[in-house]
């Protein structure tokens, strides 16, 4: 796969001594600036053009050395290696134009072979089965439709990623002091592909005891504070319950007037009956206000879109509490495969500066599936799916399918902040075609579609309401007006 790509950068260096092809370059041309022609990609199919561009600092403007060469090359094979692949080799390759003096520099990619994985075994997990926790990581077996989706490579880093995502799913259902001991893959050389085994150490199973409220600002209602709490006696004990819970009580806080308020869970062990007896502080916290909210890492998503997902702004008081839920709702969106947050001091003592820092992560989805019905005979579908359209947060969705008799077209499109309110809007449209078949005497042709509207009623319920219009053509070649609406046909 080649690619060209325009990069008006002068280059300073002399030859560099890598292989390829010199062109009428004699020493005192090399010691004249020289501009880089072109960046060329020989040999990837692994990753586009622009995606091994963007891996290199060699481009517009720029000039190179070898060893700034040598680096990008080595840029380039480790992204291969961190996909799967093994033995790829990157040479760089050099150019220069007799005519002008411009470099032409090439990487020719040797990919060797992609891996796999050809299972991936838990040791230790009593509780959980295997199939629960294969789908919460991200490392995948190699399956029929591996080589589309490009989702069972192996990855050293991705495996750590795992441990910390397995032992999160453990303290959220019961488990605290959950670990995974050990995570490896062995590459099996006769089958070119890894085997994974996870070893997981799962500690006591603990509910929930007592619940209760202490607070020292007279103003609050505390029965309003209660109403937020998610970890109720007898539950199973949740990390993600008690956060969450903690988040929603400064938010109602927040919402009665106490903006300071600061409210920070007590959490006491009872080893004797594994429980954990909770109890909730909330007390008048120190006045800091927001001083600035620093965003980065964003590539794809415009600040705005993360930005909204915070319940306060620039100047509003600082609520640790409620930092900490701005944080889970950006993790919410299904964005990004890390949010990590950072304050520091601001430019006085009581203004602080919040550091978001973000990881785009893909959200788009291909999806092939095939069946049989005795009726409809084969059936196929094919669809596109985009969670964040052009970083703005939309949702798009278009699939095509087919039978022996039908066909049928879908597109459904969604907004999730009308005219920036917490308002979803939707449209969904559809066309579909149904032949004429034994069991129908006419085919028919429906066009049609729906406007949907969605509003949050609390916070876990959302509510929606949807207009639709379809206009339904009969068709039939053969049967008559009495025919199709005669019962005694």
């Amino acid at each position: 796969m080649r690619g060209i790509y325009l990069a008006l950068a002068l280059v300073l260096a002399a030859p560099l001594g890598i292989s390829g092809t010199f062109i009428g370059v004699d020493a005192a041309q090399a010691q004249q600036a020289q501009l880089v022609s072109a960046v060329l990609f020989e040999g990837n199919t692994g990753f586009s053009d622009a995606q091994l561009l963007a891996m290199v600092n060699v481009g517009e403007r720029s000039t190179y050395t070898e060893a700034s060469l040598a680096a990008d090359a080595e840029s380039i094979r480790q992204a291969y290696v961190a996909k799967g692949y093994v033995g790829v080799t990157v040479t760089p390759r050099v150019e220069k134009s007799a005519q002008n003096g411009r470099a032409l520099i090439t990487f020719v990619v040797v990919e060797g072979q992609r891996t796999g994985i050809a299972a991936i075994n838990f040791t230790g997990n009593n509780s959980i089965n295997a199939g629960t926790l294969k789908s919460i990581i991200r490392t995948h077996e190699t399956s029929l439709l591996s080589w589309l989706f490009r989702d069972d490579s192996y990855s050293e880093d991705q495996l750590q990623i795992d441990k910390a995502l397995i032992e999160q799913y453990y303290m959220n259902h019961g488990y605290p002091d959950a670990q995974v001991t050990s995570a490896v893959g062995e590459f099996d050389a006769s089958r070119n592909a890894y085997f994974v085994n996870f070893t997981i150490s799962e500690g006591e199973r603990y509910r929930f005891g007592e619940i209760g409220v202490e607070t020292s600002i007279g103003g609050l209602n505390p029965d309003l504070l209660k109403g937020t709490i998610r970890t109720g006696k007898g539950g199973t004990y949740s990390l993600a319950d008690l956060q969450r819970s903690q988040e929603d009580m400064a938010f109602e806080a927040t919402a009665q007037g106490y903006a300071f308020a600061d409210v920070r869970p007590r959490v006491d062990r009872d080893v004797a009956n594994s429980t954990f007896n909770v109890t909730y502080l909330v007390d008048e916290g120190a006045r800091v206000y927001v001083e600035r909210i620093n965003i980065s890492g964003n590539t794809k998503t415009r600040d705005a879109i993360i930005r909204r997902e915070l319940d306060f702004g620039e100047g509003d008081p600082f609520n640790r509490s409620m930092v900490q839920r701005g944080k889970t709702k950006i993790e919410g969106l299904g964005f990004f495969k890390t949010v990590s947050l950072d304050l520091q001091q601001g430019s006085a003592p009581d203004k602080v500066i919040i550091n978001i820092t973000v990881e785009e992560q893909s959200t788009g989805d291909y999806g092939i599936t095939a069946g049989y019905d005795t009726n409809a005979g084969v059936l196929g579908e094919v669809s596109i799916t985009e969670r964040n359209f052009l970083g703005r947060g939309q949702y798009v969705r278009a699939a095509v399918s087919a039978s022996q008799d039908t066909q049928s077209f879908d597109f459904s499109f969604t907004e999730p902040r009308f005219m920036g309110l917490r308002i979803s809007s939707g449209v969904d449209a559809y066309y579909r075609v149904n032949a004429e078949n034994d069991n129908n005497v006419y085919g028919t042709t429906a066009v049609g579609g729906q406007l949907r509207f969605g509003a949050p009623i609390t916070t876990d319920l959302n509510g929606s309401v949807f207009v639709g219009l379809e206009q339904k053509t009969l068709k039939d070649s053969s049967a008559t007006f009495s025919d199709v609406f005669n019962p005694l046909h």
